[in-house]
Parts: C-alpha cells; structure tokens; sequence
C-alpha cells in the first residue's frame, strides 16, 4: 500500500545483512498518520499489512520492564509483609 510506505519511509530501521525491517512508530502512531491521509485502517490491518512488507513487530523493552519491575515490587512488598509477620509471631512468643 503505496500510503503505508509513504508514512513509513522516514521511520523505518533495519538490517541490511539479514533483511529484517522494523520501525519506530507505535500502531496507533501509524494509524494517526495514516487517518491524516484519508485511510481509516484498524491497528490488526496495519499489522498485517506491515507482516506482509517483511516488517518485523517489535515490543517496547522499556514497557516491558516497567510492567516486571510493578510485579517485582508487589512480590517484594508480600515477601516482605511475610517476614514481618513471622517476627511478630516470634517476638509475640518470646523467641
């Protein structure tokens, strides 16, 4: 789709050896640009139609770890509301 590549053309990366392409716009970020130019397309069209431009769809890393890191917190704050509690129960029972 020639609107496709003309709103890809300045955020598209890739690996010259292997081929692989990627870019640095979000689907909604391409489906914003793409509704500027008169295409109403869902994010799962674009994705697809980025599949079939041999585009590889990455996930945001930085997303990722924020999402881990709120999940490691609420098992440190659980972990650590246990080893309270344990000694509570030990000073409770004069050990």
């Amino acid at each position: 789709m020639k609107a496709l590549d003309e709103v890809m053309v300045e955020d598209t990366a890739g690996d010259p050896i292997s081929g692989l392409k990627w870019t640095h716009k979000s689907l909604p970020k391409i489906q914003t640009a793409l509704d500027e130019a008169g295409y109403a397309l869902s994010p799962p069209t674009i994705s697809r139609l980025l599949q079939e431009g041999d585009y590889s769809l990455q996930v945001n890393h930085k997303y990722l770890a924020r999402k881990v890191g709120v999940e490691s917190k609420l098992g440190l704050y659980s972990n650590l509301e246990y080893r309270l509690g344990c000694c509570r129960a030990a000073a409770e029972s004069g050990r």
